[in-house]
């Protein structure tokens, strides 16, 4: 990491109306990292990459249960971790791209519980990958593990349980906007349906 006064070198010299690739040229640094301290010229917040709270001895430290259910519900429908380099893991999210509202909402339910995290969208063919990177993925959500999720036994901790309790229309609402649909779920009464209309809503 570079610091403050290297960073505002830099910018000097981009100030003097030299172009970033003879920037980049002169001092090494990428164009990309000469673009981003234009905007930002500190370090990122020193929190970054701090302990998660599943890491810590306060087993209730979800700063926002509501989010993470419905997170937990788009992960366990269509997402995955994998294992990246210095035990990084990224979590990954396939969302359609018919359904731009929903990669929105998605793309926030990451950023909230990984605030210092930052959360990209990968284009494929007919959807996005809504992507971020954390050493604490597997901490949040310990059903990550090798293979398929179909294939292997999927159980939430009593933590995961007690969130899910309290909000469990954001799990459902997870689900269903990840890997579900409403025409397969059997609600027969008024009443019923009118609940899922309120808390869960069209796919987007």
């Amino acid at each position: 990491m570079y610091d403050v006064d290297t960073r505002t070198r830099v910018i000097a010299l981009v100030a003097q109306g030299r172009s970033l690739n003879s920037v980049s040229k002169q001092t090494g640094i990428s164009r990309a990292a000469i673009r981003s301290w234009q905007t930002r010229l500190e370090p990122l917040d020193t929190n970054r990459g701090k302990p998660c709270p599943r890491c810590t001895e306060e087993p209730t430290a979800i700063d926002n249960p509501s989010s993470y259910a419905y997170l937990l519900g788009l992960y366990l429908g269509d997402g995955c971790i994998s294992a990246a380099k210095r035990g990084v893991y990224s979590m990954r999210i396939a969302c359609a791209d018919a359904w731009p509202d929903l990669i929105d909402a998605c793309a926030e339910a990451i950023q909230i519980a990984r605030p210092h995290n930052k959360v990209c969208r990968v284009a494929s063919v007919g959807c996005q990958y809504v992507t971020s990177f954390s050493k604490h993925w597997p901490c949040l959500f310990p059903q990550h593990g090798p293979g398929k999720k179909h294939n292997r036994r999927i159980a939430l901790e009593p933590w995961q349980q007690q969130i899910v309790a309290a909000h469990p229309w954001e799990f459902i609402r997870g689900l269903i906007h990840s890997d579900g649909c409403r025409i397969t779920i059997s609600v027969a009464r008024r009443a019923s349906v009118a609940l899922m209309d309120a808390h869960v809503g069209p796919k987007y």
